[in-house]
């Protein structure tokens, strides 16, 4: 048989097996011979098919639209038209509205339920997927409701936008303008972020100022205290409740930030109440600027008088300006006096001049040797102006205290130039010395004393006491050497007139 015929004989065997019925049993009819019809084709087709005709196996060439691949194997795609045939790949191309995923088997954003239907949810996060109910999850921010449908509390607008209200019940709404409809209590302004009249404080919750006599702070920063003061006093203090400064003699601070002080000071006045003179002034004023007191404390201020405060002398002074030697001292410095006592116990003050130690006061020893007198004959002179010894007693060689010696005619150069005396006796001349109504002054402390002098003989006489001193030295030259001391100065001298001096030892290896 020809080809044509071949195709021809399995075109009719198709019609025919199309329009056949089922017969009672329920199998098709004539399905062996249909069969046996296709085989014979099949094998008629199939055995002259070596020349390879691409009519070869026409019948395979299609697959279903839900079927792909060689074997045209189901399509994995669910909801969504597949990529079928046989060079397809079985997964959707497309999804049907509301689905997604490779296999159009999953919810689309925004969709829900078994057949992925829209969500109601308008401004929120949809509870979406084949598992949810297409309600809203959870709305965005202005946004309330079931579905998100309307502004949330104190939002207003088409968008639900925030509120400016800030204290107080917002206008909110589609039909809000967003300001407060009204305040809660102690707030004010369109806003409700002002404080209400009288009401101060963080949270505007205050409305009693503790201000007394000014203008208080008030508003959201205000503390009720006085932000100024009023001007009919001289008010002062947080709350203006002082009027009393205790500024004396300056400009007081006033206002909620003062305190009654000085702020500044007149001339010549000083302290924080300007009450007290500056350095070194004193008096009523304060105009007076030079103290008298000298070795102490100067009474300064208004109640001083520039003398020394009492019990203020500086060591080793005395006197209502500190200027003069107290008990025990002596010189320009008023140091203290040293001490040394006789071969008998008497002590006596001693005073360093120079490089020298002197005694202080006129020697009283009764010596073992040679004459002596009383000063002007009378022994109740002998505690303040000693004895008058002859040259033989004083060159004794034990005379002077142990340690101390006579002094020689070169000590007492060396004395007269530590103290300039030679033209000035009234620096060695002790204070109770008056002189032409002139007191001694002791500038260095020697102290001395106007004995006199002494002439020895049957019927002794005394001459110039009260009027000059005179100091035995141990140098004799012939005829000793010996001090005299009057107002205009002090002079070494020699004669051998026989005659009672008074003496001054001095400390060795000085």
């Amino acid at each position: 048989m020809k080809p044509q015929s071949r195709h021809f004989v399995f075109l009719l065997a198709s019609l025919a097996c199309f329009a056949c019925d089922d017969d009672d049993s329920g199998e098709p009819q004539n399905s062996d011979a249909t069969a046996t019809d296709t085989d014979a084709t099949s094998d008629a087709t199939t055995g002259d098919a070596t020349s390879g005709d691409a009519t070869s196996g026409d019948a395979n060439t299609h697959c279903t639209e839900t079927q792909f691949g060689e074997s045209c194997a189901l399509c994995t795609c669910q909801h969504g038209v597949c990529n079928s045939g046989i060079d397809g790949d079985g997964k959707c191309s497309t999804c049907f509205q509301g689905w997604t995923g490779d296999d159009c088997d999953q919810c689309d954003a925004r969709h829900f339920g078994a057949t992925c239907e829209p969500c109601s949810c308008e401004k929120g996060v949809c509870n979406s997927g084949t598992e949810g109910d297409g309600k809203c999850a959870s709305c965005i921010d202005g946004w309330t409701g079931e579905i998100c449908d309307r502004c949330d509390e104190a939002h207003f607008g088409d968008l639900c936008a925030p509120c400016t209200c800030q204290h107080g019940v917002c206008n909110s709404g589609f039909e809000g303008d967003g300001l407060c409809a009204s305040c809660t209590p102690g707030w004010d302004g369109e806003n409700c972020d002002l404080c209400a009249s009288g009401y101060f404080g963080e949270n505007c919750a205050s409305n009693t100022p503790t201000c007394v006599n000014g203008t208080p702070s008030l508003g959201i920063n205000g503390d009720g205290k006085c932000s100024a003061c009023n001007q009919d006093k001289s008010y002062f203090g947080e709350n203006c409740e002082f009027d009393t400064p205790t500024c004396v003699n300056g400009t007081p601070s006033l206002g909620p930030e003062g305190n009654g002080k000085c702020s500044a000071c007149n001339s010549r006045w000083d302290g924080e109440n300007c009450d007290q003179c500056i350095a070194d002034h004193f008096g009523e004023d304060c105009q007076n600027d030079n103290p008298t007191c000298v070795n102490g404390t100067p009474s300064l201020g208004p109640d001083g008088n520039g003398q020394c405060v009492p019990d203020s002398c500086n060591e080793g002074w005395t006197g209502a300006n500190c200027d003069n030697c107290a008990e025990g001292h002596y010189g320009q410095e008023c140091l203290a006096y040293g001490t040394v006592t006789d071969r008998s116990n008497i002590p006596y003050k001693t005073v360093k001049i120079g490089n020298q130690i002197w005694m202080a006061e006129n020697y009283r020893y009764i010596p073992a040797i040679g004459d002596y007198a009383h000063a002007n004959g009378d022994s109740a002179n002998d505690e303040k102006y000693g004895l008058l010894y002859s040259f033989e007693a004083v060159s004794e060689p034990d005379f002077c205290p142990v340690g101390w010696k006579m002094p020689t005619s070169d000590d007492f150069i060396d004395f007269i130039t530590a103290t300039s005396a030679d033209t000035n006796g009234f620096a060695l001349m002790s204070k109770d010395w008056v002189y032409n109504y002139r007191h001694g002054e002791d500038s260095f402390g020697f102290n001395a004393i106007p004995a006199g002098i002494w002439y020895p003989g049957a019927s002794s006489t005394y001459a110039k006491f009260d009027e000059k001193a005179y100091y035995w030295t141990q140098t004799s030259l012939g005829s000793p050497f010996y001090l005299e001391i009057e107002p205009a100065g002090a002079y070494s001298k020699m004669d051998s007139t026989p005659k009672g001096l008074s003496v001054r030892c001095i400390k060795k290896n000085h």
